[in-house]
């Protein structure tokens, strides 16, 4: 028998893709919890402009329907998932 260890990861063939994506998220969090932390800063459920907040989720809503794009698969008979960016 052979007692040389096998990593599952070996075996992933996107596997640097999905942790790249992974270090990304973690910048992304990184970030987030410096800002949380940032002074000053008041409660997070206290939004002192009510039309400004909605104003910019609409904004955003805009965006994201302006930009929604679709790429069809290279292969016409794959069944997986194309990502939109």
């Amino acid at each position: 028998m052979s007692s040389k260890a096998v990593s599952a990861l070996n075996f992933w063939p996107s596997r640097n893709e999905f942790l790249l994506s992974q270090l990304k998220v973690a910048g992304v969090l990184a970030i987030a919890c410096f800002g949380d932390k940032w002074e000053p800063s008041y409660e997070r459920n206290k939004n002192h402009n009510m039309t400004l907040f909605w104003g910019f989720h609409v904004v955003l809503l805009i965006l994201s329907i302006g930009t929604w794009t679709h790429k069809a698969p290279r292969d016409p008979n794959s069944s997986r998932i194309t990502f939109l960016s």
